[in-house]
């Protein structure tokens, strides 16, 4: 009898998810200083974008060199990331702002490395790691965001360890949906590290109310209540008293009130002429984000009329945004939509092959996992990314895109461990037979 050589560990596999567990701690930390290099101004953080995307190079090589049966890993990353980076590079080739568009660039590069790392690692990480890594890299977030509102720090809004409150709330999202599909789908066994994740859960909650971004709000909601639907519909009735607890929060009731009371409607042309000093001054006005934003994609369609097929260039938007929208900040104003922003930037190309990559995110678990839970939570988690991606730019929040990322693809490629063990089985049969020769 011949023994079958294992797939060996790939290298680095304990490196990895210490990184990411750190990172989310390190967030605030890295955009303190920057780096000027020429036009480019770098952060900290830059240097594990290069560890990230350094990694996953090596990773390739090892597939194609040492490991040739994970070459299905790459495949299955080629299949999802190509269109959308492609469609980037084109973007950032013909852009009026090279240094921001570089950046931007190596962003996706890096969402793209840490999908390819959680292909090839998940195998040997496993859905417990996984679920105590994810777990462990919220721990700092959630107890700086208790210091923080202990002590009044919050300016009205949360934001912990985060330098934003809408980067804490869309993390908190992902990091809120992942646990609570693990828990219900038991990926840790132990009572207390699971009585640990609960407790984790109900902190992360509150502090997601605390940031007072209500998408993020609503997103995870919706996954509560659909996941809980189909999984645990008895955990519903519990969470009938959430709305009511939540509006005893610091805040929420303001922006929920806020958010239905809408605010009194004006012209663009009214407000326009508020900013240029030609209505009386002593006269405030205040636009909810909604109006604001809606007024600013409004005014920033008859440009992209002109360019549909490749837009203005990578990162072009907010410099732009100073020309078609009079209501724009000096330095200029994000999209705050990532299917206006890539439209504009890279046209139709962009845009298409961003909703190509999160159908693809969807579609190919789908058929690939065999467990309906993990179908369920990877469908429901991309889908609240693409709607709260409507309101928000999520494709600048380097944390909340290496989080999905990571989760989703670690889920992923747990197939690629039956793919592996299957290739090895058909391959015996072969070897007894040249024995037999």
């Amino acid at each position: 009898m011949i023994a079958v050589p294992q797939p060996r560990t790939p290298p680095f596999v304990t490196v990895v998810l210490p990184m990411l567990v750190a990172r989310p701690s390190l967030d605030l930390l890295f955009g303190m200083g920057r780096i000027e290099v020429g036009p480019i101004s770098l952060t900290p953080g830059f240097v594990f974008n290069v560890a990230f995307v350094s990694l996953a190079g090596m990773m390739i090589l090892h597939a194609f060199l040492v490991d040739r049966r994970s070459q299905a890993v790459f495949r299955t990353w080629a299949v999802l990331w190509t269109p959308f980076l492609l469609a980037g590079f084109i973007a950032a080739a013909h852009t009026p702002a090279l240094s921001e568009a570089v950046q931007a660039l190596f962003n996706y590069l890096t969402f793209a490395s840490v999908s390819l790392l959680a292909l090839y690692y998940a195998p040997y990480i496993g859905r417990r790691t996984l679920t105590l890594g994810i777990a462990s890299s919220g721990v700092i977030p959630l107890v700086t965001g208790l210091i923080q509102f202990a002590i009044g720090d919050t300016n009205g809004r949360l934001t912990a360890s985060f330098s934003h409150p809408n980067i804490l709330a869309f993390y908190l999202m992902i990091y809120i949906a992942f646990l609570y599909h693990a828990q219900i789908s038991d990926y840790v066994r132990s009572g207390w590290q699971r009585s640990v994740i609960w407790a984790l859960l109900v902190v992360a909650g509150v502090e997601l109310l605390l940031t007072g971004t209500r998408s993020a709000f609503g997103a995870t909601a919706v996954f509560l209540v659909i996941y809980s639907t189909f999984r645990r519909p008895l955990y519903l009735l519990p969470m009938l008293l959430v709305p009511p607890l939540a509006m005893l929060v610091p805040g929420v009731t303001e922006r929920v009130m806020d958010a239905a009371a809408g605010a009194p409607e004006m012209s663009y042309a009214y407000l326009v002429s508020v900013a240029h000093g030609n209505v009386d001054g002593s006269q405030f006005v205040e636009v909810d984000s909604g109006t604001w934003r809606r007024y600013m994609w409004q005014a920033a369609w008859p440009w992209i009329e002109n360019k549909m097929a490749f837009g203005y260039g990578l990162a072009s938007f907010k410099p732009l945004s100073r020309e078609f929208f009079e209501l724009s900040s000096a330095s200029g104003s994000g999209a705050h939509n990532v299917y206006v922003q890539t439209i504009f930037e890279g046209g139709i190309l962009l845009l298409f092959s961003f909703l190509y990559l999160l159908i693809a995110l969807i579609v190919i678990p789908f058929f690939r996992l065999t467990y309906p839970g993990e179908r369920l939570f990877i469908g429901l988690i991309v889908i609240c990314y693409a709607a709260v991606s409507a309101s928000d730019n999520m494709l600048g929040y380097l944390v909340v895109n290496m989080t999905l990322m990571f989760v989703v693809c670690a889920l992923m490629g747990s197939f690629q461990q039956n793919s592996r063990r299957i290739s090895v089985e058909h391959r015996r049969p072969q070897l007894l037979m040249g024995d037999i020769r």
